[in-house]
């Protein structure tokens, strides 16, 4: 737990560091059918990937240790054009060379991200958002803790606007968190295909969402509400409502979010969240 956040309900009380691990361990646990509500993969569909997403393979005696003209540049310039590039060119990049792969997989920011971060990374990479989020931004959201609708401690991300949020704001269907099908959209307002290119737009993942278990197997092209909005304001329809008039679907904005731990680069551990075992 974060130590402004910890600090923050302490209640003037203090422990030794031991006391207060087994204190946590006895009185909380962590939420794992929240993680289930949003999208998930099963655990072994990890275990099949980390390996090579995060390591590089061994090398041989006859690989070439060139990496052209990456070579000729500063190790320092070059760690930040990594760190700008977005995780599908990224991933790219690793595929190119063997003294490539290395120098990505050398990156502390790559390691905690392909590590602590890997359901976020396959979403990421199965939506096809991959494009749109660098690894300098991957790492930042990894290592922030607070939701940034409610600044309570949050376990998710939304991937479309690739925002922190909590179980709680996405639940209560936050606006900042809502998403739209962009084809009910493109009929109800005749809409443009050229409009709706301009939108971070993705089709759903076919899987069980909510915490009711809602059993999604239709592939929907959604975009953010707020997006959508924005996007449409001037069209005659909006200036008159104010709104777009669909009912709220909140099962969408869970079918766009995914868990991710907090990962503390001061101690390199990651949390995942916690809630009281007596609630």
């Amino acid at each position: 737990m974060p130590l402004e956040y910890s600090e923050k309900y302490a209640n003037g009380y203090q422990f030794p560091a031991e006391q207060a691990a087994a204190i946590i361990r006895t009185t909380s646990y962590h939420r794992k059918d929240f993680d289930l509500a949003v999208i998930s993969f099963p655990d072994f569909e990890h275990q099949g990937v980390h390996t090579s997403i995060s390591t590089s393979f061994p090398r041989s005696s006859s690989t070439s240790t060139s990496a052209g003209i990456f070579d000729q540049l500063p190790q320092e310039l070059l760690n930040d054009i990594f760190l700008s590039l977005d995780i599908n060119s990224l991933i790219k990049c690793r595929q190119v060379s063997l003294p490539l792969r290395q120098a990505i997989d050398s990156l502390p920011e790559y390691q905690a991200v392909s590590t602590h971060g890997i359901n976020a990374l396959c979403a990421l990479l199965r939506t096809r958002l991959a494009y749109n989020v660098s690894l300098s931004e991957f790492y930042e959201a990894l290592c922030t803790w607070k939701c940034s609708v409610c600044y309570q401690f949050a376990g998710f991300i939304s991937l479309p606007a690739w925002r922190r949020c909590c179980f709680n704001c996405l639940d209560q269907g936050s606006a900042e968190l809502q998403m739209l099908d962009v084809n009910r959209v493109y009929n109800s307002f005749n809409i443009r295909e050229a409009e709706t290119r301009k939108l971070t737009s993705f089709v759903t993942l076919p899987g069980t969402y909510t915490t009711t278990h809602s059993v999604e197997n239709e592939g929907l092209t959604i975009a953010s509400t707020g997006q959508i909005s924005r996007t449409y304001h001037e069209r005659y329809a909006l200036q008159r409502t104010g709104r777009l008039g669909f009912p709220d679907d909140r099962t969408l904005a869970y079918m766009a979010t995914c868990a991710l731990p907090y990962y503390d680069r001061q101690n390199g551990t990651a949390d995942y969240g916690m809630s009281c075992a007596a609630a």
